[in-house]
């Protein structure tokens, strides 16, 4: 019996002592900032636009607040926001716009609008 006490003894210092070893290993790596694969680019309306408004140079980004959204004398990309929406300016206004309205809900685009309903 007393043999059996001395031995699981053994095996606790042992294992304590192992843990310690590869802890004090861990402890001691470090691996430098290499930055690799880090890219910076500013995120701007004309690199947010869907596919369908390629053709237009967006400018000016406009979110909606409301249920009618109009866009600026800019080419604005106009962002509906979740529900029926009336986007886009009405002629006279200069700007080409990229509308994207809101899935399942009725979306009314003015003259302005190149349209995307996703």
């Amino acid at each position: 019996m007393r043999k059996l006490f001395w031995q699981a003894a053994a095996v606790v210092v042992i294992a304590a002592l192992a843990g310690r070893v590869a802890l004090a290993m861990t402890a001691t790596d470090t691996v430098p900032a290499s930055h690799a694969g880090q890219i910076v680019t500013a995120i701007t309306p004309n690199t947010l636009k869907p596919a369908a408004c390629n053709a237009i140079t967006l400018t000016n980004l406009v979110v909606a607040s409301g249920s009618t959204t109009t866009g600026t004398a800019a080419n604005d990309l106009i962002l509906g926001r979740n529900g029926n929406n009336t986007l886009g300016a009405t002629l006279p206004l200069n700007g080409s716009d990229c509308c994207v309205g809101s899935a399942g809900h009725t979306n009314t685009y003015n003259t302005s609008c190149t349209v995307h309903t996703p």
